[in-house]
């Protein structure tokens, strides 16, 4: 048992220098940059912010108070706009600490969407791949090639058409209302359309008019050689 004894305290000791030595070696590590303490600074960033964000908190609730006893004639004008403009500019000094704390992962943030984004639109498979049909006309195309066609053969139809319908159609030169082809007066206003045989007989009538004017020309002529 004696015998043993010292063995245990030697390695109880080599345990003892071991461990001393890894802590040497890490503090030399992180002393030169080789390695961070990540638990220690982010538990030291989180205190500082808690305590920034508390501030905040109670330089809002202390303007908010101090709006109050303002109102309530607590205050006078000029130590009101004293004590508010110093709340103000502290309020302002916490906020841009906590934007300058946040702008650190912002930027990581961005830089990571913007290299997601970079990899979806240059992926080789959307740049190098091209639809074996890409020159083929599709079938929507040639669908919207065909109705203009078909729209311009129904537009011609019609327009061959409408002079046939309005054949059967006769508008009023009084209203300019149309009527039926056979109608003798305007079923809007009343005027009297003029028929075939009336425009016949008008001609005829002038003749004869015509024929007897130049009778009894004649007639005076010969009377007056008479009287002579």
């Amino acid at each position: 048992m004696s015998a043993l004894l010292p063995w245990v305290f030697v390695a109880l000791a080599a345990v003892t220098l071991m461990a001393g030595l890894y802590a040497l070696w890490a503090s030399f590590r992180a002393a030169f940059g080789a390695a961070e303490m990540p638990d220690m600074q982010g538990t030291v960033e989180a205190a500082s912010r808690r305590e920034l964000v508390a501030e905040k908190e109670a330089l809002l609730q202390n303007l908010r108070d101090l709006r109050f006893d303002h109102d309530q004639g607590k205050l006078s004008r000029s130590d009101f706009e004293r004590l508010d403009a110093k709340l103000r500019a502290r309020a302002k000094q916490v906020l841009k600490l906590l934007d300058a704390d946040v702008e650190p992962f912002r930027e990581k943030a961005e830089a990571l969407i913007a290299e997601r984004i970079g990899k979806d639109v240059r992926a080789p498979y959307r740049k190098s791949q091209k639809p074996e049909d890409a020159d083929a006309p599709t079938e929507s195309g040639a669908a919207e090639e065909d109705a203009p066609a078909e729209s311009t053969a129904a537009e011609s139809t019609a327009a061959e058409s409408t002079p046939a319908e309005n054949a059967g159609v006769k508008a009023c030169p009084e209203c300019e209302t149309e009527n039926d082809a056979d109608a003798v007066f305007c079923k809007k206003c009343g005027h009297r359309f003029a028929e075939a045989g009336d425009a016949e007989a008008k001609p005829e009538s002038g003749d004869a008019d015509d024929a007897e004017a130049s009778s009894e020309r004649d007639d005076a002529a010969e009377a007056e050689g008479d009287r002579a």
